[in-house]
């Protein structure tokens, strides 16, 4: 109390600065403050969790950067290869559905996206994307076979291509 009476005493302008230096004061000033919306958390950000966000936005900004630089090729995928196997043997494998069985790996997945599909009029594949709710995958695939006649007038098969294209499409955002 005789602090309160002391700072009474003072002139209006100075007894608003001193009294803010009290503890009372302070605690009135955060009160203030609060309830205009002007204090957050009080709690101190560690600096752990400075570096897990610092980290968390480097690692969003190069997904994103190398998403617009490398994320709309084409024919991002090429593979090719030279055998001496029967290519018609090779043909038959590739075009196969039990190729497409290999290449899903888990069996769930084969039911997931090979056996929920539908064929349209183009001949491409249309199943659930991912996410699998809100989207939709796309499949094309393109054979492509080359003959030649051998001496005894036959055509066989000398080259054997197969060209798929994945496309996922969401209802989202429409890409």
């Amino acid at each position: 109390m005789a602090l309160r009476s002391v700072l009474n005493r003072l002139p209006a302008p100075l007894r608003k600065r001193a009294y803010g230096l009290t503890a009372g004061g302070q605690a009135y000033k955060a009160r203030v403050n609060k309830a205009r919306g002007l204090v957050t958390a009080s709690k101190p950000i560690s600096p752990l969790q400075t570096k897990l966000a610092v980290g968390a936005g480097v690692i969003t900004v190069g997904c994103v950067a190398g998403q617009t630089f490398f994320g709309s090729e084409e024919h991002f995928y090429d593979h090719r290869f030279v055998t001496e196997a029967d290519p018609n043997a090779l043909a038959e494998f590739y075009g196969n559905e039990d190729f497409m069985e290999i290449f899903c790996v888990f069996p769930f997945m084969v039911d997931f996206m090979m056996r929920s599909g539908y064929f349209d009029d183009n001949g491409h594949v249309h199943t659930f994307g991912l996410p699998p709710i809100i989207s939709n995958m796309v499949v094309s695939m393109q054979f492509d076979e080359r003959e030649q006649e051998d001496e005894s007038g036959e055509a066989n098969t000398v080259c054997f291509n197969k060209k798929e294209r994945f496309k996922c499409t969401d209802a989202l955002f429409g890409n």
